[in-house]
């Protein structure tokens, strides 16, 4: 049997899961689902993704962006995702340093695809 293939999503994947009705970024959210691909996560990462989406100003812009919506991610994102402790820092990413937590980079699984990268038509 294959196994489904680890990931990293960074934030923007699931704001603009819950901006829109369908696209990439609404069937990667299905694919988690699915258990079609392993979504990896951090605290860190869990943290910025509750930050950023209950941002008054993507609220106020986004009247789709509701608190229920929100909390209905982040309960399924706890009951689908891998969490990653200790996530050791391989490197710095002076282009972006709020990035870094994105490179997750666990001694196994290694993740097969980030959000840069994942195309949802080959899955």
């Amino acid at each position: 049997m294959i196994e489904s293939p680890v990931t990293v999503f960074n934030c923007g994947v699931f704001l603009q899961a819950l901006l829109s009705k369908s696209g990439p970024a609404v069937r990667c959210l299905e694919l988690i689902e699915e258990a079609r691909i392993r979504l990896v996560l951090s605290e860190e990462i869990l943290t910025e993704i509750k930050d950023i989406l209950l941002r008054p100003r993507f609220r106020q812009r986004n009247q789709n962006l509701t608190e229920a919506k929100v909390e209905s991610l982040i309960e399924m994102l706890l009951a689908n995702a891998e969490f990653v402790e200790n996530v050791p820092k391989h490197f710095a990413y002076s282009r972006d340093p709020d990035d870094e937590p994105y490179m997750i980079s666990p001694s196994k699984p290694k993740p097969a695809f980030s959000s840069a990268v994942i195309r949802t038509n080959s899955i």
